[in-house]
């Protein structure tokens, strides 16, 4: 009997949860551009319902790589769909949506977003040239298909890529961060490169989602992807030097001088990158990181780095990362520092009035040179090694100083005196016998700092099953 009741329990949950899964109502449709018919990738899908008054539900989505969308309903009512998109006009549908009672899927067809006057100036789309082909599950945008201005940078160039987006200086391609890949390989130097080089070297811009190294070995997939943008080079790009030279005069206390230098290569690329000023800025640029910072309330640096990387291929492991060997040397050094007045005048009723006067000065010396050096490499098709070395080294130096005095006066015989005066006053001086406080300080400080950083991890792929690694990181 309790089998029986065991078996009709589970049978009863199963149709419970089935239920529950499945019976939604469910709205799908396509989004393209209607002016030239093309897909929109990342175009936005909102709805709202008002089951009962006062009372409002909403859901989202996204049109995929085929510009198709799908968006469920769980309430029961009337329903307004939103479908927009940057650079494109909204555009709204009004249904009846069934909610959990019904299992059913209303197809509203295709929806066609108007272009706004601004993307229709500025994206030009040529009638013998697609703007985007999918090839499987890549996504190809054809770079002449886009309108640009002559000269233009690539930077400029993904940055109309539908559903690409900059922020906090990093793209992101339907608000997912983007790994930049050149020729399948992973780009050296990342984003940072992109301004200088000409639009003009890009054949072909592709799109496709990126499974982790682990899954291409295992064949298993572990949710754990990239979102890559490949940019394909073109013939006679390739082992060349792009960059930039700026330079600004003002005065001797306002110059800036900068050399932004890249070689763009398969195998072995290169940057260089050097500035100098007096406008309290201090910038550095490595392969992987870059920032740009004031100094202090006043400053001057000079900063110079050197990034190198070879790539290579083991036998048998073209489908999975490529092999890479990089360096960056890189030396900063910077003088900050930054000066105040103030004064305060203190009065209240039955007491001495005070005068008060304050001069503060700072200053900081910082040099930091550093040397990093990595290394990924296959040794053979199931066998990886990873390694990290980064020395670095640290000298700094600050000084601050404090010179204050106050003191009592009658505001119709009162005179202002300067600091200087207050802090040159001796016994027997008029002035002197007026004096309440005066003090005077001085604090310096100096670090000297060394660091060296090594870690190294072995990982070995066993088939189908999954991996395992060794590593350390030695102190």
């Amino acid at each position: 009997m309790k089998d029986v009741l065991k078996k009709l329990f589970v049978a009863v949950l199963l149709c419970l949860v089935q239920t529950a899964v499945c019976t939604a109502d469910t709205f799908k449709g396509k989004i393209v551009n209607a002016e030239t018919g093309e897909i929109l990738i990342g175009a936005t899908v909102r709805s709202e319902i008002n089951p009962e008054p006062g009372w409002s539900m909403q859901n989202s989505a996204e049109t995929d790589s085929t510009g198709c969308f799908t968006l469920d309903s769980e309430w029961e009512g009337r329903i307004m769909i939103t479908f927009s998109m940057i650079g494109y006009k909204n555009s709204r549908k009004v249904d009846y949506a069934y909610g959990p009672e019904v299992k059913d899927t209303t197809d509203l067809g295709t929806i066609r977003l108007q272009p706004t006057a601004l993307m229709l100036r500025e994206v030009e789309v040529k009638a013998k040239v697609p703007r985007i082909t999918m090839r499987g599950d890549t996504i190809v945008f054809n770079p002449e298909a886009f309108k640009l201005k002559e000269g233009a940078r690539l930077d400029e160039l993904i940055k109309k890529l539908p559903g690409v987006q900059r922020r906090d200086g990093k793209l992101y391609w339907n608000d997912k961060p983007i790994r930049l890949m050149m020729n399948g390989k992973d780009m050296f130097g990342g984003d940072q490169i992109l301004e200088q080089l000409p639009a003009d070297v890009a054949d072909k811009l592709k799109v496709y989602d990126r499974k982790s190294e682990l899954a291409r070995h295992t064949g298993n997939d572990d949710g754990d992807e990239d979102h890559v943008l490949d940019i394909q080079v073109k013939p006679g790009f390739l082992d060349k030097w792009y960059g930039d030279i700026e330079a600004q005069y003002q005065t001797k206390k306002r110059y800036s001088a900068a050399l932004t230098a890249s070689r763009l290569s398969d195998q072995d690329p290169h940057m260089i990158y050097a500035q100098a000023n007096n406008a309290n800025r201090y910038v550095d640029k490595t392969i992987g990181s870059t920032s740009n910072r004031n100094i202090d309330g006043d400053g001057k640096s000079q900063y110079g780095s050197y990034n190198y990387q070879h790539n290579w291929q083991t036998k048998g492991t073209q489908q999975y990362t490529s092999n890479r060997f990089n360096i960056s040397a890189n030396m900063g050094h910077s003088d900050g520092w930054n000066s105040g007045k103030a004064s305060t005048e203190t009065f209240f009723p039955n007491q001495e009035h005070t005068f008060g006067v304050k001069d503060t000065y700072r200053y900081k010396h910082n040099l930091k040179p550093q040397l990093e050096a990595k290394l990924f490499a296959y040794t053979d098709s199931a066998n990886t090694i990873d390694v990290k070395v980064k020395a670095s080294y640290e000298k700094a130096r600050k000084s601050y100083e404090e010179k204050s005095a106050s003191y009592g006066y009658q505001p119709d015989q009162f005179a202002y005196h300067s600091l200087k005066e207050a802090l040159d006053a001796k016994p027997g001086d008029a002035f002197y016998d007026r004096l309440i406080t005066r003090d005077s300080e001085y604090e310096s400080t100096e670090l000297q700092q060394r660091g060296l950083n090594i870690s190294y991890i072995w990982k070995h792929f066993i088939g189908k099953k999954g991996s395992f690694m060794l590593g350390a990181t030695p102190t």
